[in-house]
């Protein structure tokens, strides 16, 4: 960048997405489980029958990826708002399950909006706001998942053994909903051209890459005579 003193902005949205997809790749894998035994305890099935959810939402998952991508692609903060919403209305239904059907119907729900918001903003989003530091930009992005699973746990099961599970479902609902969209709509950029900005590094690519051409345009223009005295002239191919 012009001025490598500035806090890169791109980096406020690397620590937005360690929280939006964070949280929800948190909610989705890392504390699933956690309401298992008062859930199945509640509506009486089996923990395998349970279990049968997190196959559910991995079937969805792969199922819609592709479609989900392009849609992210083309309208980020939109979709991500969309994903958001039913993200965290699908997380409260769960709480609404009275029976196994039920409970399928709405883990192939929560699976079709977790593909917008867990692993595919932050590998679109860094891609487009870094050329260079890329794999850092991701690692702290992703590792929201980690963070927000170790806060998040200790809370579920709070909740479900002094509320109940219901309670505890709607309130990382609302309470993700909330935090969320606010990170999506005042922090979250689809690209830095939105605010007048390159991405990360790409002034420092495009400077090697007129010095590249510079040379290459220096040498084409050399006559034989003092090419032949050039080391490389005489460099096996």
């Amino acid at each position: 960048m012009k001025d490598s003193n500035k806090f890169f902005y791109g980096w406020w949205i690397v620590l937005a997405l360690m929280a939006v997809s964070g949280t929800a790749i948190a909610l989705t894998i890392t504390t699933f489980n956690i309401y298992l035994n008062q859930f199945t305890q509640s509506i009486g099935i089996s923990p395998t029958q349970f279990a049968l959810c997190s196959t559910i939402i991995n079937i969805t998952v792969m199922i819609f990826s592709p479609k989900v991508g392009k849609f992210l692609q083309q309208h980020t903060k939109k979709a991500l708002l969309i994903f958001l919403t039913g993200f965290c209305l699908s997380y409260a239904a769960f709480s609404i399950a009275t029976n196994i059907y039920i409970l399928y119907v709405v883990a192939a729900l929560f699976g079709f909006f977790s593909t917008g918001l867990t692993f595919m903003p932050p590998n679109i989003l860094v891609n487009r706001w870094f050329i260079q530091k890329k794999g850092l930009a991701m690692s702290i992005a992703l590792s929201g998942s980690a963070i927000f699973g170790m806060i998040l746990s200790p809370f579920i099961t709070y909740c479900i053994q002094n509320l109940s599970y219901q309670l505890a479902y709607q309130m990382i609902a609302g309470a993700t909903f909330m935090v969320s969209s606010l990170l999506i709509l005042w922090v979250i950029k689809a690209k830095p051209e939105d605010i007048g900005l390159k991405a990360f590094g790409v002034d420092e690519v495009e400077t090697t890459s007129t010095q590249v051409n510079t040379q290459e345009e220096a040498l084409a223009h050399l006559g034989p005579k003092v090419l032949k005295k050039k080391p490389f002239f005489w460099t096996p191919a």
